[in-house]
C-alpha cells in the first residue's frame, strides 16, 4: 500500500470526541542529557476543533522577517519546476503538521518552523543521510542523545514523530539564543553547526563585513538551506501564484500519543486499535523492533479517532497475552543466533528476557523466548530511498544467486524468491538450522523467477526492510574497515557493491555507495 492510503485512513476517519491531558515527556529520561519541557499527549477524549485548513493557521503564524534574495528566488523556480515532488512531500506532511504546528504555538515560536521537515527529510520519518542524520528532523545519533533522544536496539527517538518533534523545538529555541535571536543564523547553525556560524561571523567582523546571514561565507548547503525554506514558507503563503496544489489538511488532531501499561506486541497493538499493522509502523517509525521497548517508552502514535477504542481494549488485556513467549530447550551445537532465527525473534531480545550478558548457552538450558504474534514487518521506506535488486547476482553460466543481507532469515529470503523454505534449502544443501551471515550467496531454486522476484522484492521492502542507499565520500584517514564499522555493514559487501578488488585502495573524495539497515545503524549508536 501507499502512505497516500494511510494518510487517506487517518484524515477521513472522526468518529469520536475526545480531550487534553497534560503528562511528562515521552521521551524517556537519562541522566546525561538535557532535560525536556512537559509536552502535552494526546489520549482518549480530546474535543476535535473548527473545520478550518491547517493552511490558514500556519500562514497566520509565520513570523520570520525576510527581504527578496536572489537565493530564494533560485530555489523557488526549482519547487515551481518540481511542483509535483513539492505536492508529493506536502501530502506526506499530512499526519504530521498539525501536531508540529501546536508544538510551535505552545513554545511561541515562528510557525515557517513546522515546513522545515520538508528541507530536512521531505517529511520522511524514516529518512536518512550519509552523515547519520535520522528522522523528519534529521538528529545525529549525538545530538540525539543531547536531546533526550534514546537510540538503542529497541528504539530510535530521532524517528518517533512527537519525541523528535520536541527534541528539534528545544534544539532551535537554544541556537536562536546563542545567535542573537536571529533566527536565520539559528537556521544556518542548525544545518551547519553553530562553530561554523561563529566562524563565518569572525571572518566578517576582522574585515569589517556585515555579519547578517546573506552575507556570511558558509558552507554550500548551508548557503542554500535557509532559502530553500523560505522558499517552501512563501509557496505555502500564496500557492496560487506558483501554481501549486496544497492537499486540504483539517486543521484538526489526526494523530495521538496513547500512553501504554507495559511493553506491547506491535502486531497485538494494531489488533487493539483496529488497524492494520503497516499503518501503525508508518506513525510509530521509532520502533525498531516487532515489540515496545521493555524500558520504555511507553506509548503509541494512533489515529485520533482510534484512540479510544485502543485505551478501552488495551485496559483488558492480560498481561500474558501482551507478547508471545516461547520456552525453548538449548540442543547440543546451537548458538542463539540460530534461536533467534528459528522464532523470528533477536539475540538481543533473548538475552534481555533470560538476563544473559554474553551469547554463551549451555545443552539443555532453558530459554524464554520473546516472539511477535505474527512475523513483525517495519514501517516502510519511501520511494525514494528504496533500493533496487541489488542483493542478485548472475555467473557466467547463467546461474542466479542472492546476496544475503544484514538481519534476514530463511522465511524472508524464500518469499522474496516466491519459492518455498524446503526447495530454498536443499537448492542450496542447507537446513534452516544453518546460520545465514551477510554475503552469503544462496543459488535460486529452478523454478524460482528473477523478473516475479523483483516484485517480490518491492512488495518485500515496502514491507519489511528499513534500508536505504548512502553515497559516502571517503575522507582522510578512512579505510574500508572504519566506514563499514560506522555503517553497521560488512567490508566484504562495501567491495561488492562498488565493484572494488581485495587489494584495492580508497581515496580522499572517492563516492562510495552504502545499503544501510537504518534499525541497525541506530543500535549500534545506542
Amino acid at each position: 500500500m501507499q502512505l497516500a492510503k494511510y494518510i487517506l485512513i487517518i484524515t477521513s476517519l472522526f468518529l469520536s470526541a475526545c480531550s487534553h491531558q497534560n503528562t511528562k515527556s515521552i521521551v524517556t529520561p537519562n541522566a546525561n542529557v538535557l532535560e525536556l519541557p512537559l509536552a502535552p499527549i494526546e489520549i482518549c477524549n480530546t474535543p476535535i476543533p473548527d473545520n478550518t485548513l491547517v493552511w490558514d493557521r500556519i500562514r497566520n503564524g509565520f513570523s520570520i522577517p525576510v527581504e527578496d534574495n536572489p537565493r530564494i528566488q533560485q530555489e523557488l523556480d526549482w519547487y515551481v519546476a518540481n511542483n509535483g515532488y513539492f505536492e508529493r512531500v506536502i501530502e506526506r506532511a499530512q499526519p504530521y503538521l498539525h501536531h508540529i504546528i501546536q508544538r510551535l504555538e505552545a513554545e511561541g515560536m515562528p510557525l515557517e518552523l513546522a515546513l522545515l521537515p520538508v528541507v530536512e527529510s521531505a517529511f520522511r520519518p524514516n529518512a536518512y543521510s550519509h552523515a547519520s542524520a535520522s528522522g523528519l528532523w534529521q538528529f545525529i545519533p549525538s545530538t540525539g542523545r543531547l536531546y533526550g533522544l534514546n537510540q538503542d536496539w529497541w528504539y530510535d527517538g530521532r524517528r518517533d514523530v512527537f519525541a523528535s518533534t520536541d527534541a528539534a523545538l528545544r534544539f532551535l529555541k537554544d541556537l536562536h539564543a546563542r545567535h542573537n535571536n536571529d533566527w536565520l543564523l539559528a537556521l544556518a547553525a542548525y544545518n551547519s553547526g553553530s562553530g561554523t556560524v561563529n566562524r563565518a561571523i569572525r571572518r566578517n567582523q576582522a574585515a569589517g563585513l556585515p555579519i547578517d546571514y546573506w552575507s556570511l561565507k558558509l558552507p554550500r548547503e548551508t548557503q542554500a538551506y535557509v532559502p530553500k525554506l523560505l522558499a517552501v514558507a512563501r509557496i505555502i503563503h500564496h500557492p496560487e501564484q506558483f501554481g501549486i496544489n496544497l492537499s486540504p489538511i483539517p486543521n484538526k488532531t489526526l494523530i495521538a500519543s496513547v500512553p501504554i501499561s507495559g511493553q506491547l506486541d506491535l502486531n497485538r497493538a494494531a489488533e487493539l486499535a483496529g488497524i492494520d499493522v503497516e499503518t501503525l509502523n508508518i506513525l510509530n517509525p521509532g520502533f525498531n523492533r516487532w515489540a515496545t521497548p521493555p524500558q520504555g517508552p511507553h506509548h503509541l502514535i494512533l489515529p485520533i479517532e482510534l484512540t479510544e477504542r485502543f485505551c478501552a481494549a488495551e485496559a483488558l488485556l492480560d498481561k500474558n497475552d501482551r507478547l508471545r513467549w516461547q520456552r525453548h530447550e538449548v540442543k547440543s551445537g546451537e548458538t542463539l543466533g540460530q534461536i533467534a532465527q528459528k522464532y523470528h525473534s533477536g539475540i538481543k531480545a533473548i538475552q534481555v528476557a533470560n538476563n544473559l550478558r554474553g551469547t554463551t548457552i549451555r545443552k539443555g538450558q532453558e530459554l524464554l523466548i520473546p516472539m511477535s504474534s505474527k512475523e513483525f514487518r517495519g514501517a516502510p521506506i519511501s520511494k525514494t530511498s528504496a533500493r533496487t535488486v541489488i542483493n542478485v547476482q548472475k555467473t557466467a553460466d547463467g546461474k542466479s544467486y542472492y546476496i544475503v543481507q544484514a538481519g534476514e532469515t530463511w522465511w524472508r529470503i524464500a518469499r522474496y524468491m516466491n519459492t518455498t523454505i524446503d526447495k530454498l534449502t536443499a537448492t542450496n544443501k542447507l537446513t534452516v538450522n544453518d546460520t545465514l551471515q551477510t554475503g552469503q550467496q544462496l543459488l535460486y531454486p529452478e523454478d524460482a523467477n528473477i523478473a516475479d522476484s523483483n516484485q517480490g522484492t518491492r512488495k518485500l521492502e515496502a514491507q519489511q526492510n528499513q534500508t536505504q542507499t548512502v553515497h559516502y565520500k571517503v575522507r582522510s584517514g578512512d579505510s574500508l574497515y572504519k566506514i563499514a564499522s560506522r555503517f553497521s555493514v560488512s567490508v566484504a559487501n562495501i567491495r561488492l557493491w562498488n565493484a572494488l578488488t581485495r587489494n584495492a585502495p580508497i581515496k580522499p573524495g572517492q563516492r562510495l555507495k552504502l545499503y544501510v539497515d537504518i534499525r541497525r545503524d541506530s543500535a549500534s549508536n545506542g
